[in-house]
């Protein structure tokens, strides 16, 4: 059987300019411009919220979404963050008929709130501070939370992994700060990976005499500290030797020490 043969006909630019949603999907206007529309469904929660997380004050967002014009109406309340006024926050979600609640990870202030909002039976989500962030210039606590509340809408944020509340990391020995210097490029692009993250103040410094140079210290053990809290292990689970290598050459291979050689760390795990 012959194949079918595409419908190629363009359509003529009415001088209305109104097209179906049915047309606009396959329109090509008579110039060769192809007119293309969203996908349906792209609204994923008409109803939800965006949580702007931080110390002391949590700013929220409901958006709720007109079925009728698709038009979006943000209610935005400022709480504390205290556990008593997210439970607060908590009930006025449930009063929206909010479900699904967007935050993003915020250093550890983001875990209370988090396990408050499971337990009292929402579903929140947890996203990196980079999927959700405003151009400069724009940024206010209110506007946070309205734009993650309006990309949650769409289902743009891409949510973070929680690990199990039972889980334990730990950070072992590796060259400490004082011994690790790095180029202004590696700097760089450390600066670029852990950007928006809450305690890099200390992550990169320079002394007097590397200034000329752009030479840095470069603290691993705080910068796996980040990753690691990032991803959502929480502190009193995450411990770190503080054991540098480059200042125990006896017991522990440094490959500064050695000046270049090549050489190999063992790792013991133990699981019960």
């Amino acid at each position: 059987m012959a194949a079918k043969k595409r419908n190629t006909q363009r359509k003529h630019i009415r001088s209305e300019g109104v097209y179906s949603s049915e047309e606009l999907k396959c329109l090509t206007l008579d110039d060769g411009t192809r007119v293309v529309t969203s996908a349906e469904g792209d609204i994923k929660r008409p109803v939800c919220a965006g949580i702007d997380v931080h110390k002391e004050i949590l700013m929220a967002a409901v958006c709720r979404t007109d079925p009728e014009t698709l038009k979006a109406f943000f209610y935005v309340r400022q709480f504390q963050s205290t556990n008593s006024d997210i439970r607060r926050m908590a009930q006025w979600f449930r009063d929206q008929g909010v479900q699904d609640a967007c935050m993003e990870s915020t250093g550890k202030y983001w875990i209370p709130v988090f396990n408050i909002l499971e337990q009292c039976g929402l579903k929140p989500i947890l996203t990196h501070p980079k999927y959700v962030k405003q151009a400069k210039g724009h940024k206010t606590d209110f506007r946070d939370a309205v734009h993650i509340a309006s990309l949650f809408r769409l289902d743009l944020v891409v949510a973070s992994f929680i690990p199990p509340a039972d889980i334990h990391a730990a950070i072992g020995p590796s060259i400490c700060q004082e011994c690790y210097e790095v180029s202004s490029d590696v700097a760089e692009e450390f600066q670029k990976a852990f950007a928006g993250m809450n305690g890099t103040e200390t992550l990169l410094y320079q002394k007097p005499e590397q200034k000329a140079e752009g030479k840095y210290q470069l603290d691993l053990w705080l910068a796996n500290q980040l990753w690691l809290t990032d991803a959502g292990i929480t502190p009193e689970h995450l411990e770190v030797t503080n054991v540098c290598t480059a200042h125990n050459p006896a017991y522990l291979f440094s490959h500064r020490k050695t000046n270049g050689k090549r050489g190999n760390l063992g790792a013991f795990l133990c699981l019960k």
